[in-house]
């Protein structure tokens, strides 16, 4: 009897702990510290990762989403990833335009990288950036 009421408490504790951390407002960030900086940043290095096996894609990046029609950059990747800087707190869309033959395939993905003040976790207090990877691979090519 006495194990069965210690087995509810301890379930309910854990339970009302789970709901607790997926409801929070505050987001789950991995703060690797010898990636900080001491000086608060205003751009990013955004990674933009593209599909190897497809050369001569059409890169374009739209601040905000496609809708609003403001081209941020517009370039050709013959790499599977590239590197731009962009500004902290914006929210981008990016798009790669892959062309085999006579077929066009588009991958869509947006960003908003962000910066983060960390006090507690690292020595000293520092500057993390995170959100700067964005994923344009192709999940279903034939």
């Amino acid at each position: 009897m006495v194990l069965k009421k210690f087995t509810r408490i301890v379930a309910g504790t854990a339970f009302f702990l789970l709901i607790s951390a997926l409801f929070s407002c505050e987001e789950f960030i991995i703060v690797d510290c010898t990636e900080c900086e001491s000086i608060e940043p205003d751009a990013a290095i955004l990674e933009i990762k593209l599909a190897e096996y497809r050369p001569g894609a059409l890169i374009t990046i739209y601040e905000g989403t496609p809708e609003n029609n403001i081209i941020f950059k517009q370039f050709i990747s013959h790499s599977k990833s590239e590197y731009q800087s962009v500004i902290l707190n914006k929210s981008y869309t990016l798009t790669a335009e892959y062309t085999l033959g006579d077929r066009k395939d588009i991958a869509v993905n947006s960003v908003m990288p962000r910066v983060k003040l960390e006090e507690a976790k690292c020595n000293e207090p520092c500057y993390f950036v995170y959100d700067t990877s964005v994923d344009l691979t192709l999940k279903n090519s034939r």
